[in-house]
């Protein structure tokens, strides 16, 4: 919630702001390693989180889409 909190102040001081999540790996399968299960998600997994970001009110937009709305 304090996160939460502190992103409206941000955008009513400085206008909207953006967050940005990284995935390092989007796989149906997991490629073998010590850490590749917590750095992949499946498709599915993918679109699950992007669907419940739409439904707390976040735009997706892709990088291309973010420098043009920065720099339009």
């Amino acid at each position: 919630m304090a996160a939460s909190a502190r992103g409206i102040a941000a955008e009513r001081a400085h206008g909207p702001v953006a967050v940005i999540f990284m995935y390092h790996h989007v796989s149906p399968t997991v490629l073998p390693g010590p850490y590749a299960r917590a750095l992949t998600v499946t498709p599915q997994e993918f679109a699950a989180q992007l669907s419940w970001l739409r439904t707390k009110g976040c735009r997706i937009a892709t990088v291309d889409e973010l420098v043009t709305d920065v720099h339009g």
